[in-house]
């Protein structure tokens, strides 16, 4: 048995399934790898001299207070700063417009069968793009864009939406397959 950190060990049992349950992975290798741990406290020489560990602890003890001090007599409370991801590609939707990427509007109710697979594999084109090019801003919205017309599909095709799928994927293969000749 090789030797894993404690806290790479950490990172593989608990991290990593919640990331594939918050992002949907359905593989662990689509999970960011982690290279290295690195928990740096700076202390130096201070491990052979205790007089510059008790300084060092003395001086944030000091900070600790005047950092107190102030919160009370301002009325603060510090809190932790806890934001998704998801949070913040929302915050960019209220600056930025849909048509700065080139998506149409989601209106499929009078679109064919045909248009909306058209669309659904055109979207899922231009969002691999995306983020392929590492604008992963637009490859949100079109991942958006392309789960709603996903979900349209499964609209219209209930507990068949699999099968349609498939059956309008031969059906362009078909189309687009060329004639042979025949002698």
């Amino acid at each position: 048995m090789t030797y894993q950190p404690r806290l790479k060990g950490l990172y593989k049992e608990k991290v990593v399934p919640a990331l594939m349950a918050e992002f949907g992975y359905k593989n662990q290798m689509m999970v960011p790898k982690l290279e290295k741990i690195v928990i740096s406290k700076g202390v130096g020489s201070a491990v052979a001299d205790k007089k510059q560990i008790e300084y060092a602890i003395d001086e944030t003890n000091r900070r600790r207070q005047i950092q107190d001090a102030y919160n009370k007599e301002h009325h603060i409370t510090p809190h932790t700063v806890q934001k998704r991801v998801k949070d913040l590609i929302d915050l960019t939707k209220v600056e930025e417009k849909p048509s700065d990427y080139g998506s149409e509007s989601t209106k499929t109710e009078k679109t064919t069968d045909e248009e909306l697979y058209a669309q659904m594999k055109e979207t899922e084109k231009n969002m691999k793009k995306a983020a392929k090019s590492l604008e992963f801003e637009e490859a949100a919205m079109l991942r958006d864009r392309l789960s709603k017309l996903r979900q349209e599909w499964t609209n219209r095709y209930g507990s068949r939406a699999d099968a349609a799928l498939k059956r309008q994927e031969s059906a362009k293969k078909r189309i687009n397959r060329p004639m042979k000749k025949r002698i």
